[in-house]
């Protein structure tokens, strides 16, 4: 289905596309895209052994408990009126599994909040994640399950197909919004800067989706439209003024959507913080003039695949990601008033968030025997911790907006 509704947006497009076009039916397609498709009755859709990728909240419960040690800070901060109405909302949650750890750790601590929202598009995911939270709610917390799941409020309009990201039907709130692995997959173009022959700004190609005679879906380029010349054209500018010009042909991304979603997201908070976590960098690591090849990735089978013809292969299929440009997301959010930003990486967010005594108090102030489980969540926390693995790949920004 994806794949018919991209051929036909070419015919009716002069034969080609831009990447960002297609990448958006591909992942969000009504019916057909990879994250907006119905699922079977036990599929966990692109999650998990049998899916094609697993996310951070399923290694284990440690960015939940981060996530939830921050949300008690947050309620300690609050003014006396609002310590009571604080809200969170999730915007993509996924299986539900981060959801129900924050919950489970918030009852623990006698701090629940008002509401936890859920924003999410596809209906059979919403079907999942109940499911996977009542489970694990029941596990943890029988005595006070139901009490908790009455918590959760499902919204389903987190798409707009006209607007894309648009985010101005979001109701205002007070408290945490939480956005954990979800712009890498915004939809993006991809950008080819080509220099002059005096090592100045000379094209920038724009790639795109056309097809063959066999209707085999081809990525091929056209000279740049006006937006994302001027977009690349500035990168280049500020590569320079930091002393390290792109000399050489560079293949990068350019989101149109985040700037904006970012924006959107921000203005609904009353009182609180957001946080983003994700795959990605700050544009001095992505523009560095070394990095000349596009980060665009796909995933199928838990194998990962950097081509991009092989990332236009088998759309709603597979998962289409990118790097997030962080500096496009402190730009923007710096334009706004009250805000004060902070980026770190994952593993330095968790760990000055006290992630280390957390897991102290689970497993060594009693001296108990460690079971085989114990040792696998050890295990989990180490991977989310690691350099090599997702402790510097994965960053997280916070943006604060407080008032007295």
């Amino acid at each position: 289905m994806a794949r018919s509704n991209i051929l036909m947006l070419i015919n009716n497009s002069n034969g080609w596309i831009s990447f960002d076009k297609f990448m958006y039916v591909a992942l969000y397609g009504k019916g057909c895209g990879y994250y907006n498709k119905p699922l079977s009755e036990n599929s966990f859709g692109p999650f998990g052994a049998k899916g094609d990728f697993i996310t951070a909240p399923m290694m284990g419960p440690w960015l939940a408990k981060t996530l939830a040690k921050n949300f008690i800070d947050l309620t300690n901060q609050a003014p006396n009126y609002l310590k009571n109405k604080l809200n969170i909302r999730e915007i993509g949650a996924g299986t539900g599994d981060l959801a129900a750890d924050i919950l489970i750790d918030l009852n623990n601590y006698r701090c629940l909040p008002k509401t936890y929202e859920i924003i999410e598009i596809n209906k059979s995911m919403t079907r999942l994640q109940k499911k996977v939270i009542l489970n694990k709610l029941e596990n943890k917390s029988p005595d006070s399950s139901k009490f908790i799941f009455s918590k959760i409020k499902w919204r389903s309009n987190f798409i707009d197909e006209k607007n894309y990201f648009d985010c101005e039907n979001y109701s205002k709130i007070s408290g945490m919004v939480i956005a954990n692995e979800l712009l890498d997959s915004f939809p993006t173009k991809i950008f080819k800067f080509v220099p002059s022959r005096t090592g100045g700004l000379g094209s920038v190609l724009e790639y795109g989706v056309s097809i063959d005679k066999d209707q085999v879906f081809l990525c091929t380029e056209k000279i740049a439209s006006a937006e994302l010349h001027d977009a690349v054209a500035q990168r280049f500018g500020e590569s320079v003024q930091r002393g390290y010009p792109w000399n050489s042909e560079k293949f990068g991304e350019w989101c149109p959507y985040i700037p904006k979603w970012c924006n959107q997201v921000m203005n609904k908070i009353d009182w609180g913080q957001l946080y983003i976590i994700d795959y990605g960098k700050e544009r001095y690591e992505l523009d560095y003039p070394t990095r000349v090849e596009s980060t665009l990735t796909t995933y199928r089978n838990h194998n990962q695949f950097t081509d991009l013809d092989q990332c236009i292969k088998n759309p709603g299929h597979q998962d289409i990601t990118a790097q997030v440009d962080f500096t496009a997301i402190v730009d923007e959010l710096s334009k706004l008033d009250r805000i004060t930003l902070e980026i770190k990486t994952q593993a330095a967010w968790m760990l000055d968030s006290g992630v280390l005594e957390l897991a102290e108090k689970m497993f060594f102030l009693e001296n108990k025997k460690l079971s085989p489980r114990d040792y696998n969540l050890l295990g989990s926390l180490q991977n989310q911790l690691s350099d090599a693995t997702m402790g510097q790949s994965f960053l997280v920004l916070s943006a604060k907006k407080f008032f007295n």
